[in-house]
């Protein structure tokens, strides 16, 4: 059986997640809201959240897609972008 952590995202994967974890901080980060963060660790801080949340919302939008087409025989035997998604989150 393999090491579902082992897994990678492909590149193309990669970059649009993390398109998507900036243009999600851009949307929510008006100028009177950037003006409230205290530091540049606060702005890092929500950046990063906005990371997370791109990356657990690509594992619901995955989870759901995959779910119905699957087998339990090959969920075992396919590394699972889920576990990959979770990895990167820890």
């Amino acid at each position: 059986m393999t090491n579902r952590s082992q897994r990678q995202l492909h590149e193309d994967e990669m970059d649009v997640l993390i398109n998507e974890s900036f243009a999600r901080f851009a949307r929510a980060v008006t100028p009177t809201k950037y003006r409230t963060f205290a530091s540049i660790g606060q702005v890092l801080s929500y950046l990063k959240y906005c990371a997370r949340s791109t990356l657990i919302d690509e594992l619901r939008r995955y989870d759901k897609s995959h779910s119905q087409h699957e087998s339990l025989d090959e969920l075992n035997e396919e590394p699972s972008k889920v576990d990959e998604i979770a990895e990167l989150l820890t």
